[in-house]
């Protein structure tokens, strides 16, 4: 239990602290999800507040995403990473959820 606390931890500190042009932070950003998500397959069975902070993290990230994939090249950024992230891991294809926002902004 307390690896995932630690990884909150280290997840709301990155995403309060981050400069949206930064590709470095960025990475730090989607490094702590991607082992969030690893964790959360290990274990089943979380507190509800633990997946309330994630829930609620997962949105502040969303919104931060689709400011800055105008800026961000997040392309360049899954090159950065091995193995190639996964295209279940949302966080790192912005592309897709922030069209879908304009989409639905338009609307």
């Amino acid at each position: 239990m307390r690896k995932i606390e630690d990884l909150l931890f280290f997840y709301e500190l990155y995403l309060e602290g981050l400069d949206e042009r930064n590709l470095l932070q960025w990475s730090m950003v989607l490094d702590v999800r991607s082992e969030i998500e690893k964790y959360l397959k290990r274990k089943k069975k979380l507190p509800y507040t633990v997946k309330r902070a994630i829930n609620r993290l997962d949105e502040i990230l969303k919104r931060k995403l689709s400011r800055a994939y105008p800026y961000v090249n997040f392309a360049r950024l899954r090159e950065m990473q091995f193995p190639k992230p996964s295209p279940r891991l949302w966080w790192y294809y912005p592309e897709h959820f922030s069209c879908r926002n304009i989409h639905l902004q338009t609307a």
